[in-house]
């Protein structure tokens, strides 16, 4: 049976993990302490099952709030805005390794990799993990760019 240990930067963010991890199709234990949440007692059907656990987390949950951040910070859109915007960004992102010519690898294939090098001992720290795959990505403030055209065209097409 594997254990592993996820370690959030507050309580909010390990609460929103642990009830998705309720809610998901989990197949052992999950315990939650302050900013820690323990998945254990579960066995691995194949190679990438945490990471098919927690890419669906990682991508309703991390990417509205980068793109959030962008959209706020680097475009300056108001917050109307943004919540049109950010369900754009969201369809995107899956398909961004097609949309930008120096990202070799998909956010999926980024979190696999990530997942390999640093899960060895049992511990996940998601801090490090989003800033591993967002904020230190440059390929994002070019992804939720994507967003907003395809976010005008829809505009634009509503309006014809």
């Amino acid at each position: 049976m594997k254990e592993t240990l996820f370690l959030f930067q507050d309580e909010k963010d390990a609460n929103q993990f642990y009830l998705f991890v309720l809610a998901s199709t989990f197949n052992g234990d999950v315990l939650i302490k302050g900013s820690e949440v323990r998945l254990s007692g579960y066995s691995q059907i194949k190679q990438t099952s945490l990471v098919d656990l927690i890419f669906p987390f990682v991508v309703n949950y991390y990417v509205p709030r980068v793109s959030n951040y962008l959209l706020k910070n680097a475009y300056y859109y108001h917050d109307d805005e943004i919540e049109q915007i950010v369900p754009f960004v969201l369809s995107v992102s899956s398909i961004s390794k097609e949309l930008h010519t120096d990202l070799s690898f998909s956010l999926y294939e980024r979190l696999i990799y990530y997942l390999y090098t640093h899960e060895t001992r049992g511990v996940v720290d998601m801090e490090h993990l989003y800033l591993t795959l967002f904020q230190n990505e440059d390929a994002w403030l070019e992804i939720v760019g994507y967003g907003i055209e395809e976010w005008q065209f829809e505009l634009n097409f509503q309006e014809k």
